[in-house]
């Protein structure tokens, strides 16, 4: 990185997903208003666009299937790389600008200087956060995948009597995960990191910042597990 860039840090737990429970308790009756309502699926999605979605607008939560493992794909609005871009900038990039060459039936000169550098260079890019996995190998097939609308809760079922539950808060930057009837004590989050520096092309199937992230030249970031937290800190623009 050069010397005059100023990097930031990005410690992305501390996004959300902090709270895990492992519990044996019996289902609890559910509210049965607007339970028709919503999203059944009979299996996990294989495709991260295909997930189930949680999230309110800052923070958000894709789940599905990956290999054999659940996966939680987290995301923020706000994580972008913001590294100085000198063509993107100048005093004439206004909106009466943009409405001038609309006018003039010129806009491909917007479209040069605003469209073509997504294209051509590693920013400005959308970035993700970390992903949570759990290996669910052993917890057999999934009965039902549910998403419900009333109360924006998502709910897995195994057929071995297991199940998941997992929310957004409407009004905080925190979800929450809760796995029920759990037999052993094999189920233990995984952090997963952003492809910054993978050497594989394993990531770039179900990334949805629009290009490699290796592009972004970032260092190597850091995990960090401790008793009852796991953090990943990524230095970046």
């Amino acid at each position: 990185m050069g010397k005059n860039r100023t990097m930031k840090n990005i410690t992305f737990l501390s996004l959300a997903f902090i709270i895990i429970s492992f519990t044996s308790c019996s289902h609890t009756q559910e509210n049965t208003a607007l339970t028709d309502h919503g999203l059944q699926f009979k299996s996990l999605a294989a495709r991260w666009d295909e997930a189930i979605p949680l999230g309110n607008g800052m923070l958000g939560a894709l789940i599905w299937k990956k290999g054999e493992n659940l996966r939680f794909s987290l995301d923020r609005a706000d994580l972008w790389d913001l590294r100085p871009m000198h063509h993107l900038e100048g005093p004439e990039y206004r909106y009466k600008w943009v409405y001038e060459n609309w006018k003039n039936d010129t806009y491909e000169n917007v479209q040069k200087v605003f469209d073509k550098p997504y294209d051509q260079t590693a920013a400005p890019s959308k970035i993700p956060a970390a992903a949570l996995e759990f290996d669910i190998e052993k917890m057999g097939d999934v009965q039902s995948v549910r998403l419900s609308v009333h109360d924006a809760l998502c709910e897995v079922k195994w057929e071995n009597g297991m199940t998941m539950k997992s929310f957004v808060s409407a009004t905080q930057p925190a979800g929450w995960f809760r796995f029920e009837g759990v037999k052993n004590n094999d189920l233990k989050p995984m952090l997963i990191p952003p492809a910054y520096t993978s050497k594989g092309d394993e990531e770039k199937a179900d990334t949805h910042s629009g290009q490699d992230l290796r592009r972004l030249g970032y260092p190597a970031g850091t995990l960090k597990k401790e008793e009852n937290s796991i953090t990943y800190e990524q230095e970046g623009w």
